[in-house]
């Protein structure tokens, strides 16, 4: 399990990195507790990144000053998903 959560780390960081993200660039996350907010995480971390944890239960309106007044250069943005 650790091993295949690495894998999706390097693969998000590998993309961040092609995007032009750089070390101290802010990632903003917008998503409930999930496996998905580890995952960008520890990709953050490995390009050097910090991350902005937003409170997923607030409206998509309400985020916008948050992401604005930190100056967010990359935003994820994970839905909830139904318990099965």
């Amino acid at each position: 399990m650790y091993c295949e959560l690495m894998k999706k780390a390097e693969l998000v960081a590998v993309q961040l990195l092609n995007q032009g993200c750089q070390p101290r660039d802010v990632i903003a996350l917008f998503a409930p507790n999930s496996i998905d907010w580890i995952v960008v995480c520890l990709a953050a971390m490995r390009v050097g990144a910090t991350v902005a944890a937003i409170n997923a239960l607030l409206t998509p309106g309400v985020i916008v000053t948050p992401v604005q007044d930190i100056c967010v250069s990359y935003l994820f943005i994970f839905a909830c998903r139904k318990a099965e």
